[in-house]
């Protein structure tokens, strides 16, 4: 036996397994037994194809994201091995290339490159390589040394290049310094400090500041007998007060308190800066 249900009335009646065909005792309508269980069993079977496509969604939907948690642990990987490796410069695109001689190591970092100035600090370097590195530059001709110890050097060429070398044994860097220091030609200021000093015989140079306090620039193809005329001239001017003279510096003040130093590097170039006084 098998309880159905008017959809009529409502009534539940009870019927019989074998017959097909029944009349509600209630209102009269005939109910068809297989179809009532034909429905029943279309419902279950739904149910059953809902539950397992939500399975295979669950699963699809697990497997997309093991996929992206191995895609962002892979790309995270990838960022952290590259942040660890040694970046790398390129030395055919360094502007100043043909003023020095190629490094012996291709990795570093390039911070400045302009016609006039470079900045390059070259890792992976020991210190044989840099003490090599010291002396091929000064078979490139920066042989007017200013300053040279065992981890730094410093020095021009005959074109008024200025050239720094630093080396640290401790994470075996080179830094690379290169200034350009007569870059052309220059016209002497009008300003009312550069109307205190005498207009030099060369206009060969690099201005480097020109305002109301400072005063300072590089001028080339000044030979030594024309850095002592010089002088002279900036004495004869009234720089005479606190006077330091040496072989190759000058240093003066005027009776309004200006500041000049002088001074002169053995290719044939001099250092120039007058300053205002302090109050």
């Amino acid at each position: 036996m098998a309880v159905f249900k008017c959809k009529i009335c409502g009534g539940a009646l009870e019927i019989d397994d074998n017959e097909s065909v029944v009349v509600c005792e209630y209102c009269g309508r005939p109910i068809s037994t297989t179809f009532e269980s034909e429905s029943v069993s279309n419902k279950k079977n739904k149910k059953g194809r809902l539950k397992k496509k939500r399975k295979k969604l669950g699963k699809k939907a697990k497997r997309i994201m093991l996929v992206i948690s191995l895609v962002v642990i892979l790309i995270a990987i990838t960022s952290v091995i590259i942040t660890l490796l040694p970046s790398k410069y390129k030395w055919d695109e360094v502007l100043l290339k043909s003023a020095l001689p190629v490094p012996v190591s291709e990795y570093g970092d390039l911070y400045d490159n302009c016609a006039d100035d470079l900045y390059l600090v070259v890792t992976n370097t020991s210190f044989l390589e840099y003490e090599d590195y010291v002396k091929e530059c000064e078979n490139k001709g920066y042989t007017y040394v200013l300053e040279s110890s065992a981890s730094s050097y410093k020095a021009y060429n005959s074109d008024g290049y200025e050239l720094e070398l630093e080396y640290s044994e401790y994470n075996e860097k080179m830094t690379i310094s290169l200034e350009v220091r007569v870059a052309g030609v220059i016209s002497w200021s009008h300003s009312e400090l550069a109307a205190l000093l005498p207009v030099p015989k060369s206009n060969m140079g690099t201005i480097v500041n020109d305002n109301s306090y400072f005063y300072e620039l590089y001028l080339g193809n000044i030979s030594k007998d024309e850095f002592n005329e010089y002088v002279a001239d900036c004495e004869s001017r009234g720089f005479t007060i606190s006077c330091q003279k040496q072989d190759d510096y000058f240093y003066a003040k005027n009776e309004s308190g200006h500041e000049l130093s002088i001074e002169y590097y053995g290719c044939d170039l001099i250092y120039l800066q007058l300053e205002t006084p302090d109050d």
